[in-house]
């Protein structure tokens, strides 16, 4: 893996400057993220529900100032969230998304990832080790 794609060391991170840190989203400037993958119980060519539920999920995260990338098809979904903006994420709002994920009757399964590095966190987006819902 190239230099420019790991986490600098405490040692280097100590000899830079905040602008330096700004620059490479180190330290204070960390962006934490996380992922989410599910599956919806509806069947699988119900195109509407699957839009309705898209479009009241990316209508909770606008309220809460929140963003969100992905998707999915008629019945699985995956998504990454973060705060609006260069700020981090914290564990209030990961429980805030995961709650209202997992209080919908429509949502099947839902299993999540914890807060990794926007940036340099590369192994720990497809580590969807948090359960959270399982299918009956």
């Amino acid at each position: 893996m190239p230099v420019y794609f790991r986490t600098p060391s405490r040692k280097r991170l100590h000899k830079m400057n905040r602008r330096q840190h700004k620059k490479l989203h180190l330290g204070e400037f960390q962006a934490l993220i996380f992922g989410v993958r599910g599956s919806l119980h509806q069947a699988a060519d119900d195109a509407e529900a699957f839009d309705r539920f898209m479009d009241e999920l990316i209508a909770y995260l606008e309220a809460n100032g929140l963003e969100m990338a992905g998707g999915g098809d008629c019945g699985d979904f995956s998504c990454l969230f973060q705060k609006s903006g260069a700020r981090s994420l914290g564990e209030t709002e990961k429980k805030a998304i995961i709650s209202w994920l997992a209080g919908r009757e429509d949502v099947a399964t839902l299993y999540a990832t914890p807060l990794v590095d926007g940036f340099y966190g590369d192994d720990g987006w497809e580590n969807y080790s948090e359960t959270y819902k399982q299918a009956d």
